[in-house]
């Protein structure tokens, strides 16, 4: 006989689970342990078959299409046309513009990619590649501030060192003041990553909240993402999906760590003093 000090009434198992889980204990036919096929199997209906091996490639070959599309993008706006480009009155309006991007919500990204990827191209819905352009425009106004500062970080004295031996503006650029900025550029670019990589709104709004079973193979295949998914299991009525919304929480707080611990370890790394 087991005693406990808590209630039934105050306790989220009731007695006689307890005894039924003491029972099936002693028979052997349960234990504890750590649940792999939490890492290896799909979303499921079943609380016990459902795992994050789909939310996971889903949120990988998305944010592999964000850092493809606004890494070059972003670098090229924010360094090389600050060092190639005369300053404006074109120039200054856009800067504006991008330092306000920066504080849009991101569900009104979210509608822009309805908007403008689904209903005006067609593309497919709930794919990896519409959801990698959506955050590719969310975090792309980080990614321009963070490597205009990283530029001007650099002393104008290399370029211009560099323009007095005879090297065009594009050389002072790419072989000089580029690959000294570059640990500011990669230090931002992981940070607007990170926060990519836990957006949910936008997603919501392009179809990737619809219940997927199969790994994505493609990215034009349907897909979800990992915040997706925790949305999802945490509005389902079963109990048991508490401890997979948990665990799934558990695991992004654990990617974002590790992308700003790198983003850190990067700038201590490669920071230079003037």
């Amino acid at each position: 006989m087991l005693t406990f000090e808590t209630p039934e009434n105050e306790r989220r198992v009731g007695d006689q689970q307890i005894a039924w889980l003491e029972t099936l204990k002693a028979k052997g036919l349960v234990d504890s342990g750590f649940n792999t096929g939490f890492f290896t199997s799909g979303d499921s209906r079943e609380a016990e078959q459902a795992g994050i091996l789909g939310a996971l490639v889903g949120s990988l070959m998305t944010m592999f299409v964000t850092l493809v599309f606004c890494l070059p993008v972003g670098v090229g706006r924010g360094d090389l046309s600050r060092g190639v480009r005369a300053k404006n009155r074109w120039t200054d309006i856009i800067e504006i513009n991008i330092n306000n991007l920066a504080a849009v919500p991101s569900i009104v990204y979210g509608l822009l990619g309805l908007a403008i990827f689904l209903n005006f191209f067609g593309m497919p819905r709930s794919s990896a590649v519409v959801g990698g352009f959506v955050l590719a425009l969310l975090v792309l106004p980080t990614i321009i501030i963070a490597s205009r500062a990283a530029l001007k970080a650099v002393p104008p004295s290399i370029r211009e060192a560099a323009l007095g031996v005879g090297a065009s503006h594009q050389q002072a650029v790419f072989h000089h003041t580029l690959p000294l900025a570059m640990p500011g550029i990669m230090t931002g670019t992981i940070i607007g990553m990170a926060h990519a990589l836990g957006e949910t709104a936008p997603l919501l709004l392009i179809g990737m909240v619809a219940f997927i079973v199969d790994v994505p193979t493609s990215f034009t295949s349907a897909t979800t993402a990992l915040p997706v998914q925790i949305y999802l299991w945490s509005d389902l009525p079963e109990v048991a999906f508490q401890a997979k919304t948990s665990a799934a929480i558990l695991v992004l707080l654990l990617f974002l760590f590790a992308m700003n611990g790198l983003a850190i370890l990067l700038r201590k790394r490669f920071e230079r003093r003037w």
